[in-house]
């Protein structure tokens, strides 16, 4: 589960369940290179949303899922290109009547 703050804890998660919540985080996509298998338990804080621009985090504030998952989890995210199929909708119209 993952709470409002980013606050996750499971008792038996998958890395590709773990990788599914983090690129909802992040935003784009992660693709588990771990080599794991199994169910782990996980307890994972981290900012969900970060800080307004110009605001200094609070003391109790948690780090990004950037700094939380190396030090949390030993696992760290890397950027890496790749290949892979994109579907493009470059053009639409209404259906005709028969």
């Amino acid at each position: 589960m993952t709470d409002f703050d980013g606050t996750m804890t499971s008792g038996g998660l998958t890395m590709a369940s773990l990788v599914r919540i983090i690129a909802s985080t992040v935003d784009r996509p992660v693709i588990d290179q771990t080599g794991l298998s199994g169910f782990y338990a996980v307890s994972l804080r981290f900012l969900r949303f970060p800080s307004p621009a110009g605001s200094s985090p609070t003391l109790d504030e948690a780090p990004s899922v950037f700094t939380a998952l190396p030090e949390q989890l030993g696992l760290k995210l890397e950027p890496a290109t790749t290949t892979g199929q994109i579907l493009v909708i470059d053009h639409i119209e209404p259906p005709t009547e028969d």
